[in-house]
């Protein structure tokens, strides 16, 4: 699809263009407005030593990037200095719209942007529950109201927005998902060919950030608990962050007391890959998506577990906050942090194949709520970018 606005000019600000479902939905954005033949700029608050980034990020997206690395800058400079950096290339450009992505960073981005608010569109991509604490909180309360409009994921995620915001503009619009639509056509394709019956051996896959609030801990608790029980599988986890280290550790050394023995020579039952800029390989092999997060606002990769076929162990915190989710239709939840019912769950699946049939094909049917196109006609009305022209 094209767009008419040729002239049209949108700067995006987002934390950095490391690996993260926060970047990754901007980003993502960013090269559907350009594929409509929209002028993007993308404004990186960070730059860190040695990131794990986004490699292939479309050369008509100009990047602005900080000259300084985050981990060895002060605090205090660069706040400041992120916000001259800001004011002026704003005032340079003079954007017909502005989008500030991140929670902890949005209320500093609207004082920044100002006197560019009226243009000043906010999406937070957060549990929306989430307390971000001071001064984050009391700049959402108090100043989101006074930008363009909100956009929000879900409808909880507006309502709870509208609580904290009373802002008179929130749209609920789905984000796009990294993986286009032809190449969740593939992957479904390819299900057919690589269903759970048909695997000798099952493959189990995670994809996100190793940090506390994801619940990997208990995942792995679960997957060991299953291979004491004799269950035959192999689990992937994909990414990278704080808990690393310690979730190696905590497998290495339940495995180290394990009855299974080194002289069976198996393939270790949890394999850790780490950052993976295009998990779409994980995507196409694996029969069973786990995600035992504590706390998400929307999370993109499990709707392209579902695109891709992969029947889906969800954690409860989502079950009355993602309505489309239907337990035992196209999701199983689990009660979170409870690794023994995780344990049973994908047992479960492991051992019930018109189960995980059922649970597949129902996943499949999602991909059609998420097409490129309709998103992107949202986010064109939105912002009020299909006239020819836009009014500043």
């Amino acid at each position: 699809m094209s767009s008419k606005n040729n002239s049209t000019r949108i700067l995006i600000v987002s934390r950095d263009i490391e690996i993260g479902g926060m970047q990754r939905a901007a980003i993502t954005l960013a090269q559907n407005l350009v594929n409509a033949g929209i002028s993007v700029d993308y404004f990186c608050l960070f730059k860190r030593r040695d990131p794990e980034e986004f490699k292939e990020i479309d050369a008509r997206i100009k990047l602005f990037q900080p000259m300084y690395y985050r981990e060895t800058t002060p605090k205090w400079f660069y706040i400041v200095y992120n916000y001259l950096r800001l004011k002026s290339v704003s005032n340079q450009f003079k954007y017909d719209r502005i989008l500030s992505f991140g929670e902890h960073f949005n209320g500093f981005n609207i004082l920044a942007l100002w006197s560019h608010r009226k243009r000043l569109f906010v999406l937070d991509r957060m549990n929306p529950e989430l307390n971000c604490g001071f001064p984050n909180e009391y700049l959402r309360r108090n100043i989101y109201k006074y930008t363009k409009g909100l956009i929000a994921q879900t409808d909880f995620a507006k309502e709870v927005l509208y609580l904290k915001t009373h802002h008179p503009n929130i749209r609920v619009i789905r984000n796009f998902l990294s993986l286009n639509d032809k190449v969740i056509k593939e992957l479904q394709e390819a299900r057919f060919e690589n269903s759970l019956m048909e695997s000798p051996l099952p493959q189990l896959l995670f994809v996100g950030r190793l940090s506390p609030e994801k619940g990997v801990s208990t995942l792995i608790e679960s997957a060991l608990k299953l291979m004491n029980d004799d269950a035959k599988f192999q689990l992937n986890i994909v990414g990278e962050g704080v808990l690393m280290n310690e979730l190696m550790l905590q497998y290495s050394t339940a495995m180290a007391t394990s009855k299974r023995t080194t002289n069976e020579n198996i393939t270790p039952i949890i394999s850790f890959h780490g950052a993976v800029s295009e998990p779409v390989g994980f995507f196409k092999s694996s029969h069973i998506f786990i995600l035992p997060s504590l706390s998400e606002g929307f999370p993109n990769v499990l709707i392209e577990a579902m695109s891709a076929g992969m029947a889906c162990i969800v954690s409860d915190r989502l079950k009355n906050k993602l309505s489309f989710l239907k337990d035992n239709e196209n999701v199983v939840f689990f009660e979170c942090e409870n690794y023994m019912d995780l344990t049973d769950k994908i047992n479960h699946i492991l051992t019930d194949a018109v189960l995980w049939n059922k649970l597949s094909k129902n996943a499949m049917k999602l991909a059609s709520w998420f097409q490129t196109d309709s998103i992107l006609n949202e986010y064109l009305e939105v912002l009020d970018l299909n006239q020819s022209c836009v009014k500043r």
